[in-house]
């Protein structure tokens, strides 16, 4: 049931003290009529980087629509926000004093610096809403939404029942119709709430460049990233120029989503004995890992990128085969639109579901291991990687059939989610 007041707050999320808030977007903006613009939208993302960056682009979606929005992020992330998103006459960037937690170690997990993350994001929150209730003037700009990212919902959802009599509901799923028609249609029918596939969330220029099937620059793409790495985007273009198309295996995990370092070991055995496999391994800084020697052994038929990757760079170009992942979303969507087949290796949470979507039900990839759901409590071997790889490279059937649904990103940004935006801005506009 919808409810319809002005002093409603819908709370919509996405598959995302006064010192401690801080507008971080402080230069000149295009001048706007405050009386066009629609109402605010606030947008809570997790603090990662696979759920910061899909946020930040739903934002510049929304403001097209004359909404403005204001991302609420930790200021240790404020300096991945894009100078472009900065300069966006209608989004704003609402920076909360809340540290990040440390990235976990594999097979151990301590709670409690992400639950004090949590607690003070929230307090930022309150003090956010607390503000928007305390001005009044004919200027004011009235929220007229709360955009959740699933992960942050329970540590916040309660605060926004304490400001207002109802809270309405629905999901925006980072997703396409195309891609996933069966399982948005289970949802409806599992919560009877309104959900849209509204994805997926990729920068605009990705879209637009993957249309016309050009190479992809990350620089290009993506900016104000922390570039440490140990090779430069060049270096790696020249590497990836200087191979067969088709050859390279790319192995990627999260920045803090990884194997043990029991496993890392077996990687670095397969890899060395796997003697006519080229690839590009990256190793995050965050990992307490670095495979010392295999470089000289395996010679020029391996890269080993220590820290930030271009990863559009190396998707988009043909040299690629394959990309041994750990299911995180936004690398299997990067993936399916350059027609880039997978090989699973899911760690938690979500990725063991996308790793079954990948694998079983849209069949453009194998599972890294035959162990299958008890990967994460059992090693994956030496063995099992390289018969994985193997597998991989050579189902001529897994990348045809990758290639054909990478054709779906061809028309740049799909129309199904497109109008879906539409039908949650009615939504919007309905219950304000």
């Amino acid at each position: 049931m919808i409810l319809h007041s002005k002093n409603k707050l819908p709370n919509i999320f996405l598959k995302p003290k006064l010192r401690e808030i801080t507008c971080i977007n402080t230069r000149t903006k295009k001048a706007i009529n405050m009386e066009e613009i629609m109402g605010e939208i606030l947008v809570v993302p997790f603090f990662g980087q696979g759920h910061v960056f899909p946020l930040t682009e739903l934002c510049k979606k929304l403001s097209s629509f004359r909404f403005k929005t204001t991302l609420i992020i930790s200021s240790d992330i404020s300096s991945s926000v894009s100078s472009t998103l900065l300069l966006h006459p209608l989004v704003s960037v609402a920076a909360v004093d809340a540290p990040l937690p440390p990235p976990p170690k594999p097979g151990k997990f301590d709670p409690q610096p992400l639950m004090l993350h949590c607690k003070q994001l929230r307090q930022g929150m309150e003090s956010i809403l607390r503000s928007c209730r305390s001005v009044k003037n004919k200027f004011a700009i009235s929220v007229v939404c709360a955009i959740v990212d699933a992960m942050m919902l329970s540590h916040i959802e309660d605060i926004f029942t304490t400001f207002q009599v109802k809270v309405t509901v629905a999901i925006l799923v980072n997703t396409f119709v195309e891609l996933e028609q069966t399982f948005l249609e289970y949802l409806v029918k599992q919560t009877g709430l309104p959900i849209w596939g509204v994805g997926p969330m990729l920068p605009e220029k990705f879209w637009t460049l993957t249309a016309s099937k050009s190479l992809l620059r990350d620089r290009d793409i993506r900016t104000n990233f922390s570039h440490k790495t140990n090779y430069s985007e060049d270096e790696v273009l020249n590497w990836l120029d200087s191979k067969s198309p088709s050859s390279i295996i790319y192995i990627a995990f999260g920045s803090d989503v990884v194997p043990t370092l029991e496993e890392h070991e077996e990687i670095a055995k397969a890899l060395e004995e796997s003697s006519r496999q080229n690839f590009i391994w990256v190793i995050s800084k965050n990992q307490d890992y670095y495979p010392n020697g295999l470089e000289t052994q395996v010679g020029k038929r391996g890269l080993i990128i220590n820290g930030w990757a271009p990863q559009l760079l190396i998707l988009s170009h043909s040299s690629t085969g394959g990309f041994l992942t750990h299911c995180g979303w936004n690398s299997t969507m990067e993936a399916i639109g350059q027609g880039v087949p997978l090989l699973a290796w899911p760690i938690r949470g979500d990725q063991f579901y996308n790793a079954k979507l990948i694998v079983c039900y849209l069949k453009i990839g194998h599972m890294v291991s035959s162990i299958g759901e008890n990967i994460g409590l059992k090693r994956v071997k030496k063995e099992e990687i390289i018969q994985g790889v193997q597998r991989l490279m050579e189902d001529k059937q897994v990348h045809n059939r990758v290639k054909d649904l990478s054709h779906k990103y061809r028309h740049g940004f799909p129309i199904s989610s497109a109008a879906t935006l539409h039908d949650f801005k009615d939504f919007i506009m309905q219950a304000k």
